[in-house]
């Protein structure tokens, strides 16, 4: 069931089905990919209780294993509309024996969608630990744009991701089952303000970075007035990705964690990122996309 929602110039729709996103349109362009099977079938996902891979698909916690895919188990699952106001969309998803399965935990997790000043989209995530054990998760959203913005002119390696000043950065390179080499590093920001897309970037998959300048980034380019400003203060990481095969679009994902790394320990709690929420509590985390 998809929800339309609009105001202003900014108009989205949501589906029970992930709890996501699948269409943002601001001055009658749309700006979300809308999921080409050719590249990529998805359009953003939600990230729960994990960020990218487990060693195996399965790793040892206290309550027991969790063996689960790429990027967790809700991306597929139906959620509740909890929740509906003329600028948002709530979205309920609680523990049920297939997740349990899957990820031994009770818990549960809300979705927000709310349209800000007619030009921003706010997602706020909400996890509350409705069991009797420390519950450890991270998450992260996973919204790809569709490049070129706007209806731009424009090629992909004519965008660029803009930050507030200039940073050095590494990621750890991915092996062919979504698990980071601890031991292989590629630079590709180096103190530079400005990171060029293109193809060849994403030939390794994913990019992971960490301490972005004022956890906010821009995609532009010079020969567009169109583009998007992200802002995830509350969360450490952010992945860059596009699909091999030449894909038109960018993916821009604010993360609590990422995927397991060569040099873990095998143990889920200890992954990087990982929140532990106690019996009862709940936490929220956020990130806002702008669009111009």
């Amino acid at each position: 069931m998809r929800t339309k929602t609009s105001f202003n110039r900014l108009k989205m729709v949501t589906d029970n089905h992930g709890g996501e996103l699948v269409s943002v349109i601001f001055n009658d362009h749309e700006y979300l990919w809308q999921g080409d099977p050719t590249y990529w079938a998805g359009q953003a996902p939600i990230l729960f209780p994990i960020v990218g891979a487990l060693p195996g698909g399965e790793l040892m916690a206290a309550a027991g294993p969790c063996r689960m895919g790429r990027h967790g188990i809700v991306q597929k699952r139906d959620f509740r509309l909890y929740e509906k106001t003329p600028i948002s969309d709530t979205y309920e998803f609680v523990a049920d024996e297939e997740s349990k399965a899957a990820y031994p935990y009770d818990f549960r997790l809300l979705v927000k969608y709310i349209i800000i000043s007619g030009n921003a989209i706010e997602t706020r995530f909400y996890v509350e630990n409705t069991g009797d054990v420390d519950l450890p998760f991270v998450l992260g959203g996973h919204p790809a744009f569709n490049l070129p913005l706007g209806g731009d002119d424009c090629d992909f390696s004519d965008y660029y991701l803009k930050f507030k000043s200039p940073m050095t950065a590494d990621t750890m390179r991915l092996d062919e089952n979504g698990i980071f080499k601890a031991d292989e590093t590629v630079r590709v920001l180096d103190n530079s303000d400005r990171l060029p897309l293109s193809h060849a970037l994403f030939e390794n998959d994913a990019l992971c970075l960490s301490n972005v300048p004022k956890f906010s980034v821009t995609l532009m380019s010079d020969k567009s007035s169109h583009g998007i400003t992200m802002d995830f203060e509350e969360m450490p990481y952010l992945g860059v990705w596009s699909a091999k095969g030449d894909a038109p679009f960018v993916a821009l994902e604010p993360w609590l964690g990422h995927s397991s790394t060569t040099a873990d320990d095998g143990v889920f709690e200890h992954k990087a990122g990982m929140i532990m929420l106690k019996p009862g509590d709940a936490r929220s985390f956020s990130f806002t996309m702008t669009f111009f």
